[in-house]
């Protein structure tokens, strides 16, 4: 059965001061029987002198000249008139030992003893529970005349005792109560504060960590707060480790991502590099077989130069993609004017299309002055020309090519339109990954490595920007790229 440290603490209290009580109420009885036998002693002492003092002076007067014989002649008569004198019972004793008072019974003892103390000129007396015996020698100029015996009560000093023990118990039995009254009282707010830590560490080990503060100046206001301030530090570093938890998850994800990525984009490069070595060792073999033929000769030099171009496009964009997993760059913005760089690459471009019979137009919002987006020059160049590269390799013949740069509050459009066939929905979204193309054989003759809007995309995200396939049904497709406006 657990005891309330309140009930601990009163009862500690009241015992201390219970004790204390005790013991000071053993100090003042002790001290009040030392007085007690203390004042008897000198009455007695007084007593004694005024027996002799009065013996000198009835052997003085003549009428007694013996003074051996005083005591057995008018011991009797002496001995009532010293009892009217001091209030006492008195009993006189001859220089033999023999009382005045024949009726007197033999002395005890320890009478017996203290009797022949005083008999050889000692005082002495015995202490008994309700009286003291006191024996002293008679003495007539310098000679033994006999022994006086007084016998004082101690009734009124034993009342005395009596009554002064029985306050004091008294009063420690009311000094004890009220102590244990007092200091449970006290001590019940130091319990609900020593219980509210005790709940405050329990909510501690259930995991909450918000604990109040008592509001005390002590020992026990400063352990509140510092079992606070461990609450906080413990939510804290609990914080702090979910936080490098969730990055650890989400940098083993990456991992995890770039991982699959990697295997992913490895076996498409393997796939990719092969079609084209196939095709020149293909060439080389039937050369081999018929060296005299000069047009099969032409073929290998016409294939070899069309592969190996193939080959290095491809080897450049994987280089590109890679660099953009790899690397976490940040792209150095710069306000640029898009509608300059648009007409550039277009204008470089613009001798492909035709010659794929291609018609490419470039249109605009009227606006004063340049479009400004903020993007890097470099990346935004390659993400242009990649989109319109693709509008040229996957559009129908006699197609044509839109262009079209608008500018609004806080980004700028620029979308790439051609008239090639639809893309299926399935693929808005795959189109993007590497090496995904939506026809194998139109990208084999067109020489579509299927890494331009990989690339592309990758470095429309890096500028702060997004690129996606806004539109794609039977007149043609339109890729959006959407860039942050830089501000004049």
């Amino acid at each position: 059965m657990k005891t309330s440290i309140r009930f601990k603490f009163a009862l500690f209290i009241s015992a201390l001061l219970l004790a204390a009580m005790l013991a000071t109420s053993l100090l003042i009885l002790s001290a009040v029987s030392r007085n007690q036998a203390h004042n008897a002693e000198e009455l007695l002492d007084r007593q004694s002198t005024s027996a002799n003092i009065l013996l000198i002076e009835f052997v003085s007067t003549g009428e007694y000249r013996n003074p051996a014989s005083f005591i057995s002649a008018n011991g009797a008569r002496f001995a009532r008139d010293l009892e009217r004198i001091t209030a006492m019972p008195v009993q006189l004793y001859g220089p033999d030992g023999t009382p005045s008072d024949a009726s007197e019974p033999p002395a005890s003892n320890t009478l017996g003893t203290a009797l022949s103390h005083a008999l050889d000129g000692k005082v002495a007396y015995v202490t008994l529970p309700d009286r003291i015996i006191y024996f002293a020698p008679l003495t007539v100029r310098e000679q033994p005349v006999g022994v006086v015996r007084f016998t004082y009560s101690r009734a009124q000093d034993n009342e005395f005792y009596s009554q002064l023990r029985n306050q004091l118990i008294a009063i420690g039995a009311g000094v004890f109560l009220v102590a244990a009254v007092i200091g449970y009282a006290y001590f019940s707010r130091v319990a609900r504060s020593i219980r509210t830590l005790n709940e405050s560490v329990h909510a501690i080990e259930a995991g909450h960590y918000v604990v109040p503060a008592l509001s005390r100046r002590d020992e026990i206001g400063d352990l509140s707060r510092g079992i606070g301030a461990m609450a906080q530090q413990i939510r804290e570093t609990l914080a702090d480790n979910e936080a490098e938890r969730h990055k650890l998850a989400l940098a083993v994800d990456e991992l995890h991502r770039l991982d699959t990525q990697q295997k992913e984009l490895l076996g498409a490069v393997s796939h990719e590099f092969k079609t084209p070595l196939t095709s020149i060792r293909a060439y080389l073999d039937l050369v081999e077989m018929y060296p005299d033929d000069v047009e099969l000769a032409q073929r290998l030099r016409d294939a070899t130069d069309s592969e190996t171009r193939r080959l290095y496009e491809m080897v450049e964009k994987v280089l590109r993609l890679t660099e953009v997993e790899k690397y976490d760059f940040e792209a150095e913005l710069a306000p640029i004017d898009v509608r300059e760089l648009i007409r550039d690459i277009a204008g470089s471009l613009s001798g492909k299309a035709q010659k794929s019979g291609l018609t490419l137009t470039y249109t605009s919002e009227p606006q004063d002055g340049p479009v400004l987006v903020n993007a890097d020059p470099d990346l935004l160049g390659i993400v242009v020309l990649n989109l319109i590269d693709n509008a040229i390799k996957y559009n129908e013949t006699s197609g044509s090519i839109t262009l079209d740069v608008r500018a609004m509050r806080s980004d700028v459009t620029v979308d790439v339109s051609n008239t090639g066939r639809s893309i299926p929905s399935d693929q808005h979204e795959r189109i993007f990954d590497p090496f995904t193309t939506v026809d194998k054989s139109l990208s084999r003759a067109t020489g579509g490595s299927g890494l331009g809007l990989a690339v592309a995309r990758k470095y429309a995200e890096r500028m702060g920007g997004t690129l996606v396939l806004a539109r794609s049904d039977n007149s043609g497709s339109t890729f959006r790229l959407t860039l942050p406006a830089s501000p004049r």
